[in-house]
């Protein structure tokens, strides 16, 4: 059936495999758009309507057109690293630096306050659209339903189009308990792809390194494996998953976790000596560094990203300023270096 052939008001659903699914956009009061949507990565993948194409306009709370929205991959800047700007600022100079869009923090201390969460992505999404920037994405501390302001978050990212949402992390307890706070947390994570059910908004847990329970992929893969792709996604980080799995382990994680992969996070590290303990065993630590430079193997992972077929948002983390990168960067020299970090990752995931 041509889009010519397709009366107005005529709704249709395109369904897939059990990765994807069909969810409709009302884009005006004439008429419902139908459009087929990757439940792991957010990406458009197909659409039927009655506009044509020179009628096509931009979805509500999305700032892009949709063509816009099925030809790109959907690449943002993280904007934690730039919270000495306002968003207005933050959009301006994202946009400059050739991204589609940012990783909005919405958290303590990000630029959206949970208690002003409404308000807040309200001014957010104004400024995107002035800017014909996105928001696919933003990174939260939610844990569990009670986590103050949970509900209103996810409403919000609801009403304002935001369809993912990254959670909060679990500290990792004293040596002993792992299997406990696997099952305890997989009750909170129940209770939260409950809620964000409620609002079409998908939760995603990110792999990290260091005393935090979704250490690594395959203990992610542990927290998820009783869930639905649609109930949870996991948002996989090429350093820390390399930091925990350097050799191989990185890769079997990301194999473990391929059917939930819905966000990827990117940013790359070297180890560098530190003193010796007090046994005298020397000590180090980890640096980030330019996505080039670093000891995570981003060709191969991201060979692996087009193997199992992601094709959403890719978040730069950009972690360039303070003692922990290779160089304190201001916020311009930051975001120079996430532009050259940009065309970097681009070449990468275009190359085949």
């Amino acid at each position: 059936m041509s889009i010519a052939s397709v009366p107005a008001r005529t709704n249709l659903l395109i369904r897939s495999n059990d990765h994807r699914l069909g969810r409709r956009v009302s884009c005006s009061d004439e008429f419902d758009l139908q459009i087929l949507v990757d439940a792991r990565s957010g990406c458009i993948l197909g659409c039927v309507s009655p506009v044509t194409s020179a009628q096509a306009d931009v979805l509500p709370g999305q700032g892009h057109t949709i063509k816009q929205l099925m030809k790109n991959q959907m690449y943002v800047l993280f904007t934690d690293n730039l919270a000495d700007r306002s968003l207005e600022q933050v959009f301006r100079d994202v946009q400059q630096a050739g991204f589609n869009g940012v990783d909005l923090t919405l958290r303590p201390g990000g630029h959206v306050l949970p208690r002003d969460a409404e308000i807040g992505l309200s001014r957010a999404r104004q400024i995107a659209d002035r800017h014909e920037m996105s928001i696919p994405m933003v990174s939260t501390a939610i844990t569990d339903v009670d986590s103050p302001h949970a509900e209103d978050i996810f409403a919000s990212c609801s009403h304002y189009g935001v369809t993912r949402l990254k959670l909060g992390y679990w500290p990792y307890q004293p040596f002993g308990k792992l299997t406990q706070q696997l099952n305890e947390t997989r009750k909170k994570i129940e209770r939260l792809s409950r809620l964000a059910r409620k609002y079409s908004v998908l939760p995603c847990v990110h792999v990290h390194s260091g005393d935090v329970l979704s250490n690594g992929g395959p203990i992610l893969y542990l927290m998820l494996k009783d869930f639905r792709p649609e109930e949870i996604g996991a948002y996989v980080d090429p350093m820390h998953m390399s930091v925990e799995g350097g050799l191989s382990g990185w890769e079997m994680g990301l194999d473990l976790l391929a059917p939930w992969v819905a966000l990827v996070g990117i940013k790359n590290f070297r180890w560098i000596e530190t003193e010796r303990d007090g046994v005298g065993q020397r000590r180090w630590r980890t640096q980030y560094v330019p996505l080039a430079d670093g000891q995570a193997p981003l060709p191969e992972f991201c060979k692996r990203l087009r193997q199992i077929g992601y094709s959403g948002t890719m978040s730069l983390h950009s972690e360039y300023k303070g003692s922990s990168s290779f160089r304190s960067l201001n916020s311009p020299e930051l975001l120079a270096q996430s532009k050259r970090d940009l065309t970097y990752l681009k070449t990468l995931m275009d190359a085949r």
